[in-house]
């Protein structure tokens, strides 16, 4: 039998910028009775949490693979969120612990929620594909996942909604916050940590 280890995380250097930082607010599978799955990806990637994908086929007696999204998933399957628990040992410095930061290694097994209809998950801003789209990010905006496992693109801006021969669902825009209220005054009178910005969305049927 193999053993789970949803913890086996490291952390990166945050060089590119991007936090992508995934809390799962509202996702019915996450609550007390909820099923999770164990998933091994299919491609050999470091993988942040937020990810979509799809449950493939049994790669042993508890484990099953993830397939990355394909045109003909997203058109016929709700697709799971991958999400390990963000834990961090290596306590270097406080920056160390910034949620986002997280990565998961490698061929590690991950845990994923199954997605289900009015499901609300909150992103931050770097995993959306704002191509075609005018101005900041808003409420009501509209995503489609896109057939790739790569955070910062699988979410790509749509003007309209899509249909059920487009895909089997959607991503609808529900609130955009900033993620902390800057708490802190450095030497030249600034305040910091700069906030960014989170996007709650919400799973819609096409």
């Amino acid at each position: 039998m193999s053993t789970i280890n949803y913890s086996d995380a490291y952390l990166v250097n945050n060089t590119d910028g991007k936090y992508f930082r995934c809390d799962t607010v509202k996702v019915a599978s996450g609550n007390a009775g909820g099923r999770l799955f164990s998933v091994k990806p299919t491609t050999d990637a470091v993988l942040p949490n937020g990810i979509f994908g799809f449950i493939g086929e049994y790669v042993d007696a508890e484990i099953r693979e993830l397939t990355t999204p394909t045109t003909a998933l997203i058109k016929s399957k709700l697709p799971v969120l991958i999400h390990n628990p963000e834990i961090n040992y290596w306590e270097i410095s406080k920056a160390q612990g910034a949620l986002g930061m997280y990565r998961n290694r490698k061929g590690q097994v991950l845990r994923a929620f199954p997605l289900v209809e009015l499901d609300e998950i909150s992103l931050s801003s770097d995993y959306f594909d704002m191509t075609g789209k005018t101005g900041d990010i808003a409420k009501d905006d509209i995503f489609v996942l896109q057939p790739n496992l790569v955070a910062g693109t699988q979410l790509k801006y749509s003007a309209t909604t899509p249909t059920a021969t487009d895909a089997k669902c959607y991503f609808k825009v529900t609130k955009v916050y900033n993620s902390f209220i800057p708490s802190f005054i450095d030497g030249t009178g600034t305040r910091f940590p700069n906030a960014y910005k989170m996007i709650d969305v919400e799973l819609v049927l096409a």
